[in-house]
C-alpha cells in the first residue's frame, strides 16, 4: 500500500495564469479613429506607444487633456444647437 504524502499539490513550474503588467480598459472611438485602427495588426502595442507619446514626448498632456475637454464641450454644444434646431423646425412645420 502506498503512503499518502503530507503536502498536496503544490506549484508546479509553467502551472497557473501568466503574470502581466497591464489592464482592460473598454476605449470608445470616434468612427474616423476607428476606420483608420481597424486593420492594425496590433492595436494594443499603436495606442500605448500613442498615449506613452503623448505623456512623454509632448510633455504637455495636461494641456492636451485640457483641449480635448474643452473640444468636447464645443462638439457637444454644437450637438446641442444642431437638435434645438431641428426641433423648432419641426414645431414650425406643425
Amino acid at each position: 500500500m502506498e503512503e499518502k504524502k503530507e503536502n498536496r499539490g503544490g506549484r508546479r513550474e509553467g502551472s497557473g495564469r501568466i503574470k502581466i503588467d497591464s489592464k482592460k480598459i473598454l476605449l470608445n472611438l470616434e468612427l474616423d479613429l476607428y476606420e483608420a485602427l481597424k486593420d492594425l495588426p496590433n492595436k494594443t502595442t499603436f495606442i500605448n506607444d500613442a498615449v506613452r507619446f503623448a505623456l512623454t514626448e509632448t510633455n504637455q498632456f495636461g494641456k492636451f487633456a485640457k483641449q480635448m475637454e474643452e473640444r468636447r464641450k464645443q462638439e457637444n454644444e454644437k450637438k446641442k444647437q444642431e437638435r434645438k434646431e431641428k426641433r423648432i423646425k419641426s414645431e414650425q412645420l406643425t
